[in-house]
């Protein structure tokens, strides 16, 4: 709502035009920022400012706004009726005194008439002030710098401009439930369709270590949650499990090699369903995503099979990546955590989600619980909004507490990341709360279940490698000399670690990461970025520390996709840490995201592309993807062509989706955002 005030200079001050129900002004408006400096202290003025400037009205943000041209002493003749009073000191002015119907309120910043409207405070009002004045603001005629009678109400539940965000609504609460169950419903929709196509596209066996996954999810699905084996660092596991389930380690046969079709693979038998032993490397692994996945493969036999069971691991990562993707919108300044998310979800993180390989749910695990552990803290003094982000906080944790072997490690580095960019207060405040106390015991029985099953299993046993003589000090050094050579698996090294994607998607992902990471580490206070900080220096320092622990017993085992569950979060916390940065809203700036969203379709799509071409007819020198028409060796369920439109098309929907929802307006009710008090003191607001 926009005050019905104008402005025009009169000599040295700015004489006000009142008209009730309309903008009147004795003359032309003057342009650019103005400052009301009359002296007005009269029952007109007050009953306009009574009308316009409803408590339910004032939303605006706190801003830092310029100094006054005047100097730091205001005099009686220049301070503002709604402007800085200060006294002869120049210390500003507070509320001060009492009133027979509230408190004399002397605001502390004065705002100008470009930012907020004509006379539009940016002082945040809480919902106690809503339609419930006492009595008209009357101003102190007494003294020539006008003081507002404000009701005693409001006046409590003002507060002077500061860097927090706007205290919450209470009864707007209601509104947002539906609007956020859509939203994740949507995101739910769009991630599983994208990770159900890459389970399709993909040759069975195709991902790393897949077949040994595959026989674990089948045994544990008919109850065999560990494995007969000797004493022997890196031997088998036994288990009994379909003739078909048993034949899956055959279907690898174009494995390291780039340049044979995925039709070397034979054909399962969906009627070898009798019994047979196989072998498997995660046979002693924690059992809970495989006895998820692994419901696949009960009532049906055959490669169908094993196609149910890499929709379900999809389905289920899908589940936790939403629930990341929805607290980054959950945000009150959200825009730079939502764009942290989108750059988060790398083709390499799809890619594995549509595979048979636990691997994925660790890395979506560790996203949820950084990025609603933050959503929680960001709204330590309303924890009603964020009820189901407090529940996924638990279910994610229990889940990733549970999954592999360095799955604890990961759950502890996502955790500690997130309180340490919050005050330790805002710890103690959700510490009080019985939903929290709740999910906190779910999270240390899980805990305490995976250190468990970890210890008696002896899961580190099952590692597979070759001894090597060098001491851990040399592979310390070369594991730090390679950090960046296993970069290419945070955005797409495909296969068994033999097909690369196009370098032109390296080149646009490593730009959108670098450039991320850089406007993090740049941000005003420590606290703030610190979480960032730990994450990173986790990820550059846990692969040659582990490796080196283990070099003469098993070589040189590292793969950058270990690292994974550290990489996300870490540009998750980028976004977090960047929250009070504004992101344009001109037209160029939503062009210049138009365009950006556009290459990430193409870089998306291009590395679907190139898999199937390398799983139909190999990669060459020589460029042959005219041999795909027509010429294709190997060809997935429903073809490669309707795949490959099928996924261009709901990455485009995804794309049109993240561009609506990224210029929409921060912190309004009607989007569901979040309006809790940020714990974290904000830097000034300023040019991003």
């Amino acid at each position: 709502m926009r005050p019905p005030i104008g402005l025009t200079p009169q000599g040295r001050g700015v004489q006000l035009g009142l008209k009730l129900g309309g903008a009147g002004s004795p003359g032309k408006a003057p342009e650019g920022p103005m400052w009301i400096t009359s002296d007005l202290a009269t029952e007109q003025f007050s009953l306009a400012y009574q009308q316009s400037h409803r408590c339910q009205d004032l939303r605006g943000v706190p801003r830092r706004f310029p100094p006054s041209p005047l100097g730091r002493r205001h005099t009686a003749e220049t301070a503002a009726d709604v402007g800085t009073a200060r006294n002869s000191k120049g210390r500003r002015g507070t509320a001060s005194g009492s009133a027979r119907q509230g408190r004399i309120f002397e605001p502390k910043t004065r705002w100008p008439y470009h930012q907020h409207g004509a006379g539009q405070s940016p002082y945040p009002f809480a919902a106690g002030c809503r339609d419930r004045h006492a009595g008209p603001f009357r101003p102190d005629a007494q003294r020539r710098t006008t003081r507002l009678l404000l009701p005693k109400r409001c006046s409590e539940t003002m507060k002077s401009p500061s860097r927090r965000a706007p205290r919450p609504v209470p009864h707007q609460r209601a509104d947002n439930a539906p609007r956020l169950t859509r939203r994740f419903g949507v995101t739910f929709l769009v991630l599983s369709l994208l990770t159900t196509l890459w389970s399709l596209a993909s040759p069975l066996m195709s991902v790393p270590d897949e077949p040994a996954h595959t026989v674990k999810a089948a045994a544990v699905a008919r109850g065999q949650f560990l494995g007969t084996s000797g004493e022997t660092q890196g031997e088998v596991l036994n288990v009994v499990v379909p003739k078909y389930i048993a034949d899956v380690p055959e279907l690898a046969c174009y494995r390291f090699k780039v340049n044979v079709t995925a039709d070397c693979a034979p054909r399962l038998n969906p009627d070898d369903r009798y019994p047979a032993v196989a072998g498997t490397s995660a046979g002693n692994y924690n059992p809970l995503y495989y006895l998820v996945v692994g419901m696949g493969s009960r009532g049906i036999s055959g490669e169908p099979a094993i196609y149910a069971m890499r929709i379900l691991s999809g389905l289920l990562t899908s589940l936790f990546l939403a629930a990341t993707v929805l607290a980054a919108t959950q945000f009150t300044r959200r825009k730079w955590p939502f764009v942290a998310a989108g750059v988060a979800i790398t083709p390499m993180v799809l890619y594995l989600s549509g595979a048979v390989n636990p691997n994925a749910l660790e890395i979506v695990t560790a996203s949820a619980v950084f990025m609603n552990l933050a959503l929680v803290l960001d709204n330590a003094r309303d924890l009603g909004r964020v009820r189901f982000n407090i529940v996924a906080v638990g279910v994610a944790a229990a889940v990733l507490a549970n999954t592999r072997a360095l799955s604890l490690l990961w759950l502890a580095l996502a955790v500690i990341a997130a309180l340490l960019m919050f005050p330790p207060k805002d710890l103690l405040l959700i510490a009080r709360n019985k939903l929290v106390l709740g999910m906190t015991g779910l999270i240390a029985i899980a805990a305490a279940a995976g250190l468990v099953w970890l210890q008696r299993s002896n899961t580190l046993a099952s590692l597979l490698g070759v001894p090597n003589t060098i001491t851990p000090e040399q592979a310390f050094g070369t594991m730090v000399y390679r950090t960046f050579d296993f970069a290419a698996a945070y955005v797409a090294q495909l296969g068994w670690l033999d097909t690369n994607g196009p370098n032109g998607v390296y080149v646009w992902w490593s730009f959108l990461m670098v450039a991320l990471m850089v406007m993090a580490i740049t941000v005003q206070g420590l606290r703030i970025r610190l979480g960032f900080i730990v994450l990173f220096v986790a990820a550059l320092a846990i692969p040659p520390i582990l490796q080196s622990q283990v070099i003469n017993e098993l070589g040189y085992i590292w793969q950058g996709r270990y690292i994974l569950p550290v990489i996300v979060p870490m540009l998750l916390a980028a976004g977090v840490a960047l929250r009070f940065r504004d992101l344009p809203d001109s037209p160029f700036a939503r062009r210049l995201a138009g365009w950006v969203i556009g290459l990430s379709i193409a870089a998306h799509t291009t590395v679907f592309a190139n898999a199937l071409r390398r799983y139909g007819v190999g990669i060459f020198d020589e460029a042959n993807w005219g041999d795909m028409f027509g010429a294709a060796k190997w060809e997935p369920p429903l073809g490669w062509l309707a795949l490959t439109a099928a996924y261009l098309v709901v990455t485009a929907v995804a794309g049109v989706l993240f561009h609506r929802h990224l210029f929409t307006p921060d912190a309004t009710a009607a989007d569901g955002g979040t309006h809790g008090p940020s714990s974290v003191s904000a830097p000034a607001p300023g040019p991003a």
